[in-house]
């Protein structure tokens, strides 16, 4: 984390979809990338897992058998996490293989460089993915304001 480009506004993101995942009752999974070598998931993320990471060597998360198990059911994904370029476009084209609906979170995902996120994000918007902000994927997902719910969403983007 400490080498990629933005990485704090990159992490505080992240940390709003994984709490938002949680008030809205969505499962989240967590891929770590040979996280022996690489480093475990942050602390600030790792608190927030309900189950433990899925460890893959394969740059898509889809080479991880657990991993396309547990998205098997699940028509669309939502996306974020490291390298842009790398992991990150490998894993969603893989999805849209599956032809799942994937929507990138576009300030929640990162790379070393913002040339090799930009190149990144603009390949998979070629690719067929939505493109959204935090903000933006949590309010889509609470559809509504005014509810308790749409209160606790308010508060982690404010």
């Amino acid at each position: 984390m400490p080498v990629i480009n933005q990485s704090e506004n990159l992490l505080k993101n992240a940390v709003i979809l994984a709490k938002g995942a949680k008030i809205l009752d969505i499962k989240a999974l967590f891929t770590e990338q040979i996280p022996e070598k690489l480093g475990p998931t942050v602390p600030e993320l790792a608190e927030l897992m309900t189950e433990k990471a899925l460890t893959k060597e394969c740059f898509s998360s889809c080479g991880s058998e657990q991993f396309a198990k547990e998205i098997e059911p699940y028509e669309h994904i939502i996306v974020c996490g490291l390298e842009t370029h790398v992991c990150i476009y490998q894993t969603v084209c893989d999805l849209l293989d599956l032809n799942k609906k994937v929507y990138l979170v576009a300030d929640a995902i990162g790379s070393r460089t913002i040339e090799n996120k930009r190149i990144g994000i603009k390949r998979l918007m070629q690719e067929g993915a939505k493109i959204a902000s935090t903000e933006m994927i949590l309010l889509e997902l609470q559809k509504k304001g005014g509810d308790t719910v749409f209160k606790q969403i308010l508060q982690l983007i404010k």
